[in-house]
């Protein structure tokens, strides 16, 4: 769904707001329903919520991340692949 990197963002929000107490060691899978306990839909719903979120908006890139991209865009074709919603 997201990388690894925002994942951890939507663990904080979601123990913030829906008073949980999910860690890094929860995260053994991509099957969010595995993972969180419940439907995909409802998923969903909360990562929406997360992107409107000033946590979200102020997120900044990984220290030397765009350098890097910039290396490797010189020997492969990169695409993005994201679930932001705009």
């Amino acid at each position: 769904m997201f990388g690894m990197i925002s994942i951890y963002h939507f663990m904080s929000f979601h123990n913030n707001i829906y008073e949980t107490n999910l860690a890094r060691n929860d995260v053994f899978d991509f099957d969010v329903e595995n993972i969180l306990g419940y439907a995909l839909k409802k998923f969903m719903e909360r990562v929406y919520k997360l992107y409107f979120t000033n946590k979200f908006l102020n997120i900044t890139s990984i220290n030397r991340s765009q350098k890097s991209v910039d290396i490797l865009t010189k020997n492969f074709s990169i695409h993005v692949i994201t679930s932001r919603p705009f």
